[in-house]
């Protein structure tokens, strides 16, 4: 796969991007729509971390500014993708049947 790549030693760094989305995104927020309460720290190192890999990904310095790296490959932030997982599941128990025991747990709660 590297020889298929931009640079000749590294991956085509939109090669690694989707591979970073289709597989490390969906580890690193396995039941991300029950966290709740994140604090601003947590949100941080989630979104560093992600900063990180992008700026691995295309071989840039780690200077560069993020949103600019993470906008040329085309990946969304994380902390929106766990807010979009969030209401995902919040759809699927909202859209339930009314005699659901699931929805009626939910209701019941909130």
């Amino acid at each position: 796969m590297a020889a298929q790549g931009v640079h000749a030693q590294r991956i085509n760094p939109l090669l690694s991007a989707d591979l970073y989305s289709k597989v490390v995104v969906p580890i690193a927020l396995y039941g991300s729509e029950l966290w709740s309460n994140m604090t601003a720290t947590e949100l941080n190192t989630i979104s560093r971390f992600q900063h990180n890999a992008v700026k691995r990904i295309q071989g840039i310095p780690t200077s560069t500014r993020f949103d600019m790296a993470e906008s040329m490959l085309g990946l969304n932030r994380l902390p929106a993708q766990i807010e979009s997982r969030k209401l995902m599941f919040l759809h699927k128990i909202v859209s339930l049947a009314s005699n659901s025991v699931t929805k009626n747990i939910f209701i019941r709660i909130y």
